[in-house]
């Protein structure tokens, strides 16, 4: 087990920047994706890489900015 993210927030399970906290190392687990299988032991929002179910179209990661920040624009 590794350690957690510093953007993880263990009291709301949720990433501060709003990234989808699908990747187990988020939260301290081990460093297999459970939803695509990649081994690694950086979260999915630092890859070099975003796997295209995790991007929107524009390319940016789903629910990026924070939904407060998203809030403001209404």
């Amino acid at each position: 087990m590794g350690t957690p993210c510093s953007q993880f927030d263990a009291n709301t399970a949720r990433c501060k920047s709003g990234f989808p906290r699908i990747h187990t190392v988020c939260w301290g687990g081990n460093t297999r994706c459970p939803t695509c299988g990649h081994v690694s032991s950086q979260p999915m929002c630092m890859q070099d890489e975003i796997p295209r179910h995790l991007a929107r179209d524009d390319g940016l990661p789903i629910s990026w900015p924070a939904a407060k920040e998203d809030a403001s624009d209404e």
